[in-house]
């Protein structure tokens, strides 16, 4: 899907299919926390439902394929590896952005009730205004990555990096629910920008006929530091007895990708001219 988007209207497309997603993980949070109110165990059956509903309307979803050859599995891990060689600098990126996100998840809940003293439903309107603000950055406010030079791209993947690593400290320090929803509708409207912009910079990395392949690769790539923050954020909220200091190893995280993906921009601007 992500590889069938026109390259004059990137941004705008992408901004779509990432709305529609966010949109998902959007309801679903929220009316989880809803029906876990109601009831703790009785609608675990939704989730495999939702799944299967998923899974029957892939197939009514027309998607056209750049180049779709079947070759040897060997010949398949050597082009693997060769999209693994050519993007290594696209991968600080793409894993430790998951990885920083994902690192809060484990803590959240906790922060909210215990820190912060609100109610699941208080908890779930900071994740809804954080969700609307988003989607609407990226219906609305994603296009202009079309419509602008490369270097304002550049610029608003390093200012949400930065954006980010500002907020995130931030919430270590609110305890304010009114603030939190604040920052919430901040970090929504950043992220439906950073992310079309982030998605454009990597697609413009890619061999035009090896693009299943290398998004393939990167959605893995992505999908574990999904999987490992959640280890991370944990290990260190137990090992310090600290929520704060995972709020810190994900800002921190932040700060790394911002200056190491400005240091990378200025080189290649350089080159360039």
């Amino acid at each position: 899907m992500l590889s069938s988007v026109e390259e004059n209207k990137r941004g705008k497309q992408m901004g779509y299919v990432y709305f529609a997603w966010l949109s998902g993980l959007l309801v679903g949070w929220a009316f989880m926390n809803v029906l876990v109110k109601l009831h703790p165990t009785r609608f675990a059956f939704m989730m495999s439902l939702v799944v299967i509903v998923a899974w029957v309307m892939y197939y009514f979803v027309n998607i056209q394929l750049t180049n779709y050859n079947t070759k040897p599995v060997k010949e398949q891990i050597g082009q693997i590896i060769n999209v693994m060689k050519r993007h290594l600098v696209l991968f600080p990126g793409i894993l430790l952005q998951g990885a920083a996100v994902s690192a809060l998840v484990p803590i959240l809940p906790t922060y909210a009730t215990k820190v912060v003293k609100v109610t699941t439903i208080e908890y779930t309107v900071a994740i809804v205004i954080g969700g609307l603000a988003c989607a609407f950055s990226m219906l609305f406010l994603s296009k202009m990555i079309d419509n602008n030079s490369r270097n304002f791209m550049y610029s608003i993947i390093i200012f949400g990096f930065v954006l980010y690593t500002a907020f995130i400290f931030w919430l270590s320090l609110v305890t304010n629910i009114m603030i939190v929803w604040l920052i919430a509708l901040f970090i929504g409207l950043m992220y439906g920008l950073l992310l079309p912009a982030w998605n454009t910079f990597m697609a413009g990395q890619i061999n035009p006929e090896e693009q299943e392949e290398t998004w393939g690769v990167f959605n893995s790539v992505q999908g574990f530091g999904s999987m490992i923050g959640p280890l991370f954020g944990g290990l260190i909220t137990q090992f310090t007895n600290s929520l704060n200091n995972a709020f810190y190893f994900s800002a921190i995280v932040f700060l790394f990708l911002a200056f190491f993906y400005g240091t990378f921009f200025v080189k290649s601007n350089k080159h360039t001219h």
